[in-house]
């Protein structure tokens, strides 16, 4: 069988075509059925709790809150005299709990114009408002530097910290030292119980009077206190030494031995007693410790 011929369209027929298709594009279209409106179930609603009434704040003011009660700090009456050496070129190199600890050994020392105490770390600690350990390093550090030194310590007691230390103030001081107690630096028999350090917290308040000074320069004194730290005489800062021996003149007898020498002088290094620290226990360690005057090597070089 033979395929039917396409239809074959004339430009009118065509033209005809598309206008119906128009004109049935622009009639209105039916509209969509409405969908059913759900009334909701009273019986399945959700029931929401009655709320009361909204809570007022309390309008009274609150009390303000108190700081604690500081007692107040005790006052001391008296003074002490500082050098500006310690102030100016000691303190400054030093950590603030070796300056507290530095500074607690000077006002026990020559607070009271003198170069030895005897005071406990215990005692130590509550004045300085250091921690144990750091107190014993503030010690090791003082002593190194040649500040202080550490004499004899009250063995009998168990306690280290309770224990009496006997310090020297290797630092020289504003006022003249008058001589130390050999009762202070004496070590304590076995069974003596530790006593507690009575010595009043005030500090020089007599009239000192009027002191002449040294009669000598303050260069003489530096060469007096270079050539006993040199000799080994238990000076450890010529410096601060030689300001307070110019100051105040105690000394002037000894300079001037010292710059117009008769005799040759001795060597206290080669002393028998001291061997050259310029102190000794001449009873032993019980019998408390004194200044060494090479009695023994004045006799040898005779």
């Amino acid at each position: 069988m033979t395929e039917p011929a396409a239809k074959e369209w004339t430009f009118s027929e065509l033209l005809r075509k598309k206008n119906q298709q128009a004109a049935e594009a622009l009639k209105p279209q039916p509209a969509p059925p409405e969908e059913p409106v759900r009334v909701p179930d009273p019986s399945l609603e959700r029931t929401r709790p009655q709320l009361g009434p909204v809570a007022v704040s309390d309008p009274t003011p609150r009390p303000k809150r108190t700081r604690p009660q500081v007692e107040p700090v005790r006052h001391t009456d008296g003074f002490i005299s500082v050098t500006n050496h310690l102030l100016d070129d000691i303190l400054p190199g030093l950590d603030p709990a070796d300056q507290a600890v530095l500074l607690r050994l000077y006002r026990l020392t020559r607070g009271y114009k003198k170069s030895t105490c005897r005071v406990s770390r215990q005692k130590l600690i509550a004045k300085t408002n250091v921690k144990k350990t750091r107190l014993l390093q503030s010690l090791v550090t003082l002593e190194e530097r040649g500040y202080i030194r550490r004499l004899a310590d009250d063995t009998s007691n168990a306690d280290i910290y309770s224990r009496g230390m006997n310090i020297e103030m290797l630092i020289g001081g504003a006022e003249p030292v008058r001589p130390a107690d050999p009762s202070e630096t004496r070590t304590r028999p076995p069974g003596e119980p530790n006593k507690v350090n009575t010595q009043k917290e005030t500090t020089q308040t007599q009239d000192v009077g009027v002191r002449v000074g040294s009669k000598f320069t303050i260069e003489e004194c530096r060469r007096y206190a270079e050539h006993l730290r040199s000799t080994g005489q238990g000076i450890n800062n010529p410096g601060g030494y030689a300001t307070t021996i110019h100051r105040t003149g105690e000394a002037d007898e000894l300079i001037e031995r010292f710059l117009s020498p008769g005799p040759a002088q001795v060597d206290a290094s080669e002393c028998p007693d001291c061997k050259g620290s310029g102190f000794y226990y001449p009873e032993g360690a019980a019998g408390g410790v004194k200044k060494c005057r090479h009695e023994k090597l004045k006799l040898e070089g005779t």
